[in-house]
């Protein structure tokens, strides 16, 4: 059975320089990040997880990259990459968070698109410590072991290590390795279950289900391919954190879906599954869910837990925070500039890349920042942005450093401090 989604030049030149074919790209954007005024009543869509149409919009992005973490080889194939349209709706009943434009036909995953977070030393520690904790609680040895949408095997190896477990891994974009690992295989594919001999004991998948045009599709195929037993343990951005803490530098187009803890766990028992535990990670930015295949009753209804009041006003009010955090960034980037201040970003990551795309006087940042290697000496997607090593800031001397994402401050100023880069940083959230 298969289940498939349908789902640098020298950049150290000169900080400030001024990219035409950027700021051009940068004009298909309206200078508030939307087009019209949303309205925020029902939009008449069915959401995708509970069929109910009381969908309401709560933001309109126009012309965001299709392809957020694909690096780009030249400026001119950065300009040249295709956008698409976002509008939000979100579900008054269960309280999901979809892009009721997205259009999967626009979305490709092949080599060079890369989200790999575990270059930091935080993150590494964190997909260790779950690695860790998931082989322990459920008893992960000696298992078969698969994760959908591997990357480059990173955290599949770690659970095979740790549990002396059989894996087989599958992403569309993996680049295959001149040394593999004998205890694991990776398919450069979408997930097929018959590529995996006998039944799988545990299935994971980290920030793939919201890039699936229909999730509840593929969780439905998922629990008919695996046996009552199984363990899944499912981590997505979470929807609640987006909401309650304003994050609209995580809207992008290849997240066709935000999920919610009501959400997400009402998703998993409706398909057969016995959620044993949903909690939000990471400060509140991930969210997890770990279930149980069982043999669900047919007959049994799925009731859906009552979206909470203060959810409605947050998503009620995520339009407002959206222009208010543009324009504030907006004004402050021109600051800068007229200031003949040197400003750079640090992380190419979805926060940067989509901070970039989507304030206009961004155009004034002059290199973005990355550990990842296979970034460096590449270009962010949609502006052409070149994304250099921390290295290279002993060269560009910024005066201000924009961190993407404050969860890394400790991270970033330590390196900052080891490099004598005595910028001012500034968190973008």
């Amino acid at each position: 059975m298969k289940v498939v989604t349908d789902a640098v030049h020298d950049a150290t030149e000169n900080l400030m320089i001024e990219r035409s074919m950027c700021k051009k790209n940068q004009n298909r954007r309206s200078a508030e990040g939307h087009d019209n005024d949303v309205d925020s009543r029902n939009c008449g869509s069915k959401c995708a997880i509970c069929d109910n149409r009381n969908v309401r919009t709560i933001a309109s992005i126009v012309g965001a990259p299709t392809h957020c973490h694909m690096i780009c080889s030249s400026p001119e194939d950065a300009y040249r990459a295709p956008v698409g349209n976002i509008r939000l709706g979100f579900c008054t009943s269960c309280g999901m968070i979809s892009n009721l434009e997205f259009d999967p036909q626009l979305i490709t995953y092949e080599r060079g698109y890369d989200n790999a977070l575990h270059h930091s030393p935080l993150f590494q520690s964190y997909a260790e410590a779950l690695a860790s904790r998931l082989v322990e609680q459920y008893q992960v040895h000696d298992k078969r072991v698969v994760e959908i949408g591997c990357g480059d095997g990173y955290f599949l190896r770690n659970l095979c290590k740790l549990g002396g477990n059989r894996g087989w891994g599958f992403d569309p974009s993996y680049q295959p390795k001149e040394a593999e690992d004998e205890d694991v295989t990776i398919v450069a594919a979408y997930f097929d279950a018959g590529t995996v001999p006998d039944a799988i004991d545990f299935v994971c998948f980290r920030h793939v289900l919201e890039h699936i045009a229909q999730p509840r599709q593929f969780v439905r195929q998922l629990r008919e391919a695996l046996p009552e037993g199984a363990v899944v343990y499912c981590e997505v951005p979470d929807g609640n954190f987006t909401l309650a803490q304003g994050g609209i530098w995580d809207i992008l187009y290849e997240h066709c879906s935000y999920f919610t803890d009501l959400a997400l766990a009402h998703l998993f028992r409706e398909a057969g599954f016995r959620v044993l535990r949903t909690s939000s990670a990471y400060d509140g930015q991930f969210l997890q869910l770990e279930a149980m295949a069982i043999t669900a009753s047919p007959k049994r209804n799925f009731g859906i837990q009552a979206v909470p009041p203060q959810r409605l006003e947050q998503a009620s009010q995520f339009e407002q925070n959206y222009r208010n955090a543009i324009a504030s960034w907006n004004q402050r980037l021109e600051d800068f500039a007229n200031s003949s201040k040197r400003v750079a970003l640090w992380g190419a990551g979805t926060k940067g890349i989509m901070f970039l795309n989507s304030v206009p006087s961004a155009r004034s940042v002059g290199c973005i920042v990355d550990i990842n290697p296979d970034k460096q000496g590449r270009f962010v997607v949609g502006t052409g942005t070149p994304i250099v090593a921390p290295e290279a800031l002993t060269t560009l001397v910024p005066d201000v450093v924009l961190l993407t994402n404050p969860t890394y401050a400790d991270e970033v100023q330590r390196a900052l401090d080891e490099l004598n880069v005595g910028a001012e940083v500034l968190p973008i959230s």
